[in-house]
């Protein structure tokens, strides 16, 4: 006959069997009442208990504590992050946790100092794989996105954990975001804030420091942009006869008004990139990334309409 996980005994002058259950490690746990008067009941009763959980202490009911001991003393053997992470998952997976952030894990990263150490540009190993892999990021474009982070996330994530972020946090951000920012932003504007914080999310589903990419299923905003006030001809005309304080100023403005350059693109021009009567576009300039490539990573030509501009570049 196959040995009992537990032992049903009764003592003496008592009334009730009593059972030990054995735990895994060979010893016994305090003994309990089960409220059985015979021996077939008790171990039946016994059994119940070693399915379902045993009573919680000396109850005068049948309620029980909805954890078995051998969970119980599985957990006390649980030692690696591994371990707990399987655990996590299994109990996730059964729908008995929502979300969870195992302790000194990446998840546990503050999430204000992650999104700021994601933009900079140094450190940062986003853009270090970036560069890595021949990508185009400037540090213009993370310094902007750093501002973004520190005047619109940082304020409303604070305290708050990185693995602790749901998809019901973003869209909390995403109502309370003209709050933040104390005036009426474009809805591009609001976009470009809210990318500065998915992008990171994202990247952290990608690299398994988080284990559910929140920003899935997110409604951007939408709307009609500002419409850009162009000039008339006949403005721009006057304006390029009037006297204007510096002469390459004048210039940069009439190139671009004539062949469409950014002015990144103007102020990125050299000497080798002159020719007859085009020019080779080939970097773009800022006062952070100083000499860089163009915005798309692409050299273009370009024909200049009037050559004597050649002349005067």
């Amino acid at each position: 006959m196959a040995r009992l996980p537990f032992s049903v005994f009764k003592r003496e002058g008592r009334r009730f069997y009593y059972v030990k259950f054995k735990k895994k490690s060979g010893q016994y746990t305090v003994a309990v009442s089960t409220k059985q008067t015979s021996e077939s009941e008790a171990i039946e009763t016994a059994f119940k208990w070693f399915r379902e959980g045993k009573p919680a202490g000396n109850v005068k009911n049948d309620n029980v504590v909805n954890i078995s001991l051998s969970l119980r003393e599985t957990l006390r053997d649980i030692k690696t992050t591994t371990k707990v992470e399987f655990v996590c998952k299994e109990l996730k997976r059964q729908g008995l946790l929502k979300s969870y952030v195992i302790s000194e894990s990446k998840q546990t990263m503050d999430f204000s100092e992650y999104l700021q150490n994601f933009w900079d540009y140094d450190t940062s190993p986003y853009v270090k794989e970036k560069l890595r892999k021949n990508h185009g990021i400037h540090r213009n474009y993370t310094v902007g996105q750093k501002l973004s982070v520190e005047r619109y996330w940082v304020p409303f994530f604070r305290d708050r954990l990185l693995g602790d972020i749901t998809q019901q946090d973003i869209e909390n951000f995403m109502d309370n975001l003209e709050t933040l920012a104390n005036r009426k932003l474009s809805p591009g504007r609001k976009n470009k804030v809210l990318k500065a914080g998915t992008i990171p999310l994202r990247w952290a589903f990608a690299k398994e420091i988080i284990e559910k990419d929140v920003t899935t299923g997110i409604t951007w905003f939408s709307g009609k942009a500002a419409g850009r006030q162009i000039l008339s001809p006949e403005i721009a005309q006057e304006i390029f006869h009037v006297e204007w304080i510096d002469e390459r100023a004048r210039l940069a403005n009439m190139l671009a008004s004539v062949t469409g350059l950014r002015a990144g693109e103007i102020q990125g021009l050299r000497v080798q990139d002159l020719g007859r009567e085009c020019l080779y576009v080939k970097h773009s300039w800022n006062v952070r990334d100083k000499l860089k490539t163009t915005k798309n990573n692409e050299p273009r030509t370009v024909e200049v309409p009037f050559p004597s501009l050649i002349q005067y570049l």
